[in-house]
């Protein structure tokens, strides 16, 4: 009888960090849809979710400099934990802090994008209401792992 331990190191890897990174980035693309903030046009959850895994860019930022990105965003969108969709809190409470962690950091790296666009989009232009519910919505559920985050440390 084995007690689910087996598998390798890789394996247990992708299993702790790559499937709550993609669980996030479903999970906010997800949140903006049923929100019904997502333009007809967009691409669909599931599609969405592998390009944006397939391009995260890994940078090293610091504890500090992720809570302060939070907390920027959390000014400019606001951060309502209560609009959150019980999936992604229901997902968050079950996941430890290192899980948790890892999909901060794909919320995260929305969060910078979003702010970069919202930056240089013209005020008012379809770019700046997309940033814009993107940044609301990564905001959201970043601020939310977080607070999970400091709740189970």
């Amino acid at each position: 009888m084995t007690d689910g331990s087996e598998g390798g190191p890789v394996k247990n890897m992708i299993a702790r960090f790559a499937i709550p990174a993609i669980v996030a980035v479903g999970t906010t693309v997800t949140t903006v849809v049923a929100l019904g903030q997502m333009p007809a046009s967009t691409l669909t959850a599931e599609n969405a979710a592998v390009e944006a895994v397939a391009s995260i860019e890994f940078t090293s930022f610091s504890e500090g400099d992720v809570t302060r990105t939070i907390e920027e965003a959390c000014t400019m969108t606001g951060c309502d934990d209560a609009s959150l969709h019980p999936m992604i809190k229901t997902y968050a409470s079950q996941m430890d802090v290192e899980q948790l962690d890892a999909a901060r950091w794909a919320q995260v790296r929305l969060l910078t994008h979003g702010m970069q666009t919202m930056k240089s989009a013209t005020p008012g232009s379809e770019a700046a209401a997309k940033a814009q519910m993107e940044l609301t919505a990564a905001a959201r559920i970043a601020h939310y792992y977080t607070k999970q985050m400091q709740a189970k440390r």
